[in-house]
């Protein structure tokens, strides 16, 4: 209880803010973190007491009153104004001395920072710098939570399969490309940082998946001054461009091609186009051999790639056409060149060979659709009615009887997945 301004009984918690006075962006980050903190309508009950810190002409109280609850929790709000602001130097001692009151009140403060180093955590952003000046100002080593994270790098050896590619319908999710983008490049950056190697397969292009996620491990290195992670994996299969000498050159530091072959089964005598190292691209479209040799190699990058991994993560992927308008107006459609689509042959593979596969179905695409089947709910594009209306996909059955391969139907495939499926599990 409290009257008059006394605490009769000490409270179980109190949340202390702590900035400078001159600062109006902390103040209102505190008072938005206050109305978070109480009476929030989705936490009913929610009321957890805090406090904003006193002050008199802009000095700090002689006491910030920790005494006040059970348990306090500081929450210091450092900004311009605490490196540099106005009696700066004294805000700065009043931090200092809360931490070390509270550790512990026989150390003396130059002790107390020279054993201190590794326990301030700072954001990574654009204010970096600032935060640095006041911590070196004050003798402190100050860390991102990502370069903690690398301390314990849980996945140091092991390589993980990023399966994701444009979703054909996330705009019924409430997202855009760019979102998947984002997404996929902040998983990357956490299992880059847990020490794991990335596994992806897809083309290269200007402003492609495959060159974010090189930018990433780049912009890692130099800004969160951890040990250089370890590269990224890039799967090519045997139809699928081959990086230039430039272009490989250019990601040699943080991403190496594991170029897949041509299947066996598949030469030039059967079609003349289809030659160990193609010269010129050839698009599925253009002849039921021409689909067959595609489904075939994507299929052989799959499998490989499967072989060299120990999980699979799903994000988006196309399960349908797509559906392009040229300047002129004229409207073209474009399926997938592969037997089935990808990211649902991807994660047949992986689950084939026992893997654990991460579905987030989020972003809509190949990855909700297989999560709505696993589940019993019904969706077109998993039938082979829907999916047989791809160029020359009604050939295939019949082309892989010839070549001796077991063609697998939707409904096999989809029963697998249904069967295979378990609790998440964490374990690699």
């Amino acid at each position: 209880m409290r009257s008059k301004g006394v605490f009769m009984n000490k409270l179980p918690l109190l949340v202390h803010f702590v900035f400078h006075p001159d600062s109006n962006s902390a103040r209102e980050l505190a008072t938005g973190l206050h109305r978070s903190l109480n009476h929030d309508a989705s936490v009913p009950g929610l009321d957890i007491p805090t406090t904003f810190c006193n002050y008199s002409d802009r000095s700090p109280p002689a006491n910030q009153g920790l005494d006040r609850a059970e348990r306090s929790f500081v929450v210091v709000l450092a900004d311009e104004y605490l490196v540099a602001g106005v009696k700066a130097g004294a805000w700065q001692g009043f931090v200092a001395d809360i931490w070390r009151d509270h550790h512990s009140a026989t150390r003396t403060r130059n002790n107390w920072f020279g054993q201190l180093r590794q326990d301030i955590a700072v954001p990574r952003s654009t204010t970096r710098i600032r935060e640095n000046r006041m911590l070196l100002n004050l003798n402190v080593q100050s860390t991102t939570p990502l370069e903690r994270m690398a301390k314990h790098r849980s996945l140091v050896g092991r390589r993980v399969a990023i399966s994701m590619s444009e979703s054909s319908d996330i705009e019924r999710y409430g997202f855009c490309a760019n979102h998947l983008d984002n997404g996929v490049l902040e998983l990357s950056r956490y299992l880059l940082i847990q020490g794991a190697e990335l596994a992806y397969g897809g083309h290269l292009g200007e402003k492609g998946y495959t060159e974010q996620l090189f930018d990433l491990v780049r912009a890692h290195n130099q800004i969160d001054r951890t040990e250089s992670v370890k590269p990224i994996i890039n799967y090519v299969g045997w139809l699928l461009p081959q990086p230039d000498v430039r272009k490989q050159a250019d990601f040699l530091r943080v991403g190496c091609f594991r170029r897949v072959g041509r299947p066996n089964c598949l030469d030039e005598k059967v079609h003349s186009d289809l030659v160990a190292e193609p010269v010129k691209f050839f698009h599925a479209d253009l002849s039921p051999l021409h689909r067959l040799a595609w489904s075939l190699g994507m299929s052989r990058m799959r499998q490989v790639q499967t072989s060299e991994t120990c999980a699979r993560v799903v994000l988006g992927g196309k399960t349908d056409k797509t559906v392009a308008v040229q300047g002129d107006g004229t409207r073209t459609e474009k399926w997938y060149m592969s037997r089935i689509p990808g990211l649902l042959e991807e994660v047949y593979v992986s689950a084939k060979a026992g893997q654990p596969v991460f579905l987030i179905g989020a972003y809509g695409g190949a990855a909700a659709m297989v999560i709505d089947r696993i589940e019993g709910k019904d969706r077109a594009e998993a039938t082979w009615d829907f999916q047989k209306a791809a160029p020359h996909a009604e050939d295939l059955p019949a082309l892989y009887a010839k070549f001796g391969i077991e063609w697998e139907s939707y409904e096999y495939i989809i029963g697998f997945l249904r069967a295979k499926a378990s609790p998440c599990s964490t374990h690699c």
